[in-house]
């Protein structure tokens, strides 16, 4: 088997080498001959088995291409969700975001017990509590050319015409940008722990707050099913009229997203690729170890899932 690992040849990003060196480590763990296992600083497409690259970016789309159009495989390196990011980075097949294979369906607890005291009790809104509309940077690769601004504008027009509840819009912490503008619209800066601490429900196209508002026990709508909050959240704006609704057994969910992401020494031990090889022995594009986070699970009662 031929894998090519490719990394940036930037000096600013140092964790694009240092992680494809740890996982070309493991894969000689797995007795992968150092010759067939290829550090390359391009995105040059060349013939190979399985392509392994960080992020889903505009740059690697004709490696993508190709090892679709071959019948073979790629792996998408990207920060993890849960914790601190850089200290584990999720591993994904042939997709992006939540979209992407990690072979995690139906995953046991054992993984996300380390994660278990940021579950936190599922909130129930106050009648003071907003609506929070969390904005992402203007361009980024997730949001696949959409115009962040027009969804902010489409999105605030159809909530004021649902809810009497205070519309709240906290853009992205790196968005330079102060006053956008909006009437009728507060703007709300700093952290993100007191500004989920005030929200009746979160709003987010795919941001990785979803997540985070999921922890914290506050309703989700996510608008794009690459969100890792997908599986627990509602999927139409109109959900903000019904909060009872949104209650989920984020049990699994947890389970199933803590088996997206390693750490670098579960990675150079070959922990990682002894989860993900199961792949291989599929055709390409075979959903059956599918990704756990792709399936929406059924709403549940607060007491279903005890404190979490």
């Amino acid at each position: 088997m031929k894998v090519h690992i490719k990394i940036s040849p930037s000096p600013q990003l140092p964790h694009h080498r240092e992680y494809g060196e740890a996982f070309a480590a493991g894969l000689k763990m797995h007795g992968i001959k150092e010759k067939d296992i290829v550090i390359e600083a391009d995105f040059v497409t060349r013939r190979c088995d399985v392509a392994v690259f960080w992020g889903f970016h505009p740059r690697t789309a004709d490696i993508r291409a190709r090892q679709q159009a071959e019948g073979n495989r790629y792996l998408v390196m990207e920060r993890a969700v849960l914790g601190p990011q850089m200290e584990m980075v999720q591993l994904g097949w042939d997709g992006q975001g939540a979209l992407a294979n990690f072979c995690n369906g139906a995953s046991p607890p054992d993984r996300a017990e380390k994660y278990a005291s940021l579950l936190k009790p599922q909130r129930r809104a106050k009648k003071q509590d907003y609506v929070l509309v969390i904005g992402q940077m203007p361009g980024d690769n997730s949001l696949s050319g959409m115009d962040i601004d027009q969804w902010r504008r489409d999105v605030v027009a159809q909530l004021s015409e649902i809810t009497d509840r205070r519309i709240v819009y906290r853009p992205h912490p790196n968005d330079p940008r102060i006053a956008l503008g909006e009437v009728g619209v507060s703007y709300l800066g700093g952290d993100l722990e007191p500004a989920l601490a005030g929200a009746a429900v979160v709003v987010t196209y795919n941001s990785g707050t979803g997540v985070d508002a999921v922890l914290a026990g506050v309703p989700v709508i996510t608008l794009d099913e690459r969100s890792h909050a997908w599986p627990v959240a509602g999927h139409d704006l109109q959900a903000v009229a019904d909060l009872a609704a949104l209650k989920f057994d984020r049990k699994q969910w947890l389970n199933d997203l803590a088996y997206t992401q390693w750490s670098k020494a579960e990675i150079i031990s070959g922990a990682a690729w002894e989860h993900l090889r199961q792949i291989l022995r599929e055709p390409f594009g075979n959903p059956s170890t599918g990704s756990g986070l792709r399936l929406r699970t059924s709403p549940q009662d607060d007491h279903s899932e005890g404190q979490g």
